[in-house]
Parts: C-alpha cells; structure tokens; sequence
C-alpha cells in the first residue's frame, strides 16, 4: 500500500499513526528494522542514523523524517 505523508519534524511513524495505518514497530531508535518499508518518491533523514540492517531504497520511518513529501510503500 503506498501512503503519501507531508514534509515534517514528526518522524514517518508517528505521521502514520495519526493517519490510523497501524505498522509494526517497537524501538522507535532505528535499532530493530521491524518497521521497514519502502521508499517510493521524495526525501527523508535520520535524526540518528540507524544501526539496522537496510537494503536499497528501504527506510525506517520510527526514525525518519521527511524533508520533502513522500511516498511510502508499506
């Protein structure tokens, strides 16, 4: 399902929750990868890098913010 959230301070996740599509997560850190998706269009960055292991084009939104809008596939 691709999702389509809006540039902000908030991190993917919680832009996510509040659009009630519910993902599995549990550290918000970057730490365990259990929320990763795919990024489909635009900009996002880590306010800490993540130490989880991602492939190509795959990001942790329990960490991530968007700079510009994004897409999502989840």
């Amino acid at each position: 399902m691709h999702v389509n959230l809006p540039a902000s301070t908030s991190t993917l996740l919680v832009q996510l929750e509040r659009k009630g599509i519910a993902i599995e997560s549990q550290c918000r850190n970057g730490y365990c990868g259990a929320c990763r998706c795919k990024l489909v269009r635009g900009n996002i960055s880590y306010r800490a890098e993540p130490i989880a292991y991602l492939n190509d084009g795959e990001i942790l939104p329990c960490c991530a913010t968007a700079t510009s809008d994004v897409t999502v596939d989840i």
